[in-house]
């Protein structure tokens, strides 16, 4: 539900989603039964982001059978997350 919202709210040029373009921290509830890495996969391909150029990435990571809140950040906020991940 939450990568769906998060489409929803990306930004559109012209019709088509660039990925380009595309910046900015996603709160994800992280459900139980997937690692975090498969559930930034899930965000990414909601968000029609691909290649190698789709930057996309999460701060911390929770245990597969784990809940919680996971941070995604997207396009040039990934440079925040040493930030993110310290706490400061």
């Amino acid at each position: 539900a939450g990568a769906q919202t998060a489409v929803a709210q990306c930004e559109v040029t012209q019709g088509i989603r660039t990925p380009n373009t595309l910046t900015g921290v996603l709160l994800l509830d992280k459900p139980p039964g997937i690692s975090s890495a498969q559930a930034v996969a899930k965000v990414k391909r909601a968000l029609g982001l691909v290649g190698r150029d789709a930057r996309i990435g999460h701060a911390g990571t929770l245990d597969p059978q784990a809940t919680g809140l996971l941070v995604v950040l997207v396009g040039k906020a990934t440079r925040l997350a040493s930030f993110a991940e310290s706490g400061t």
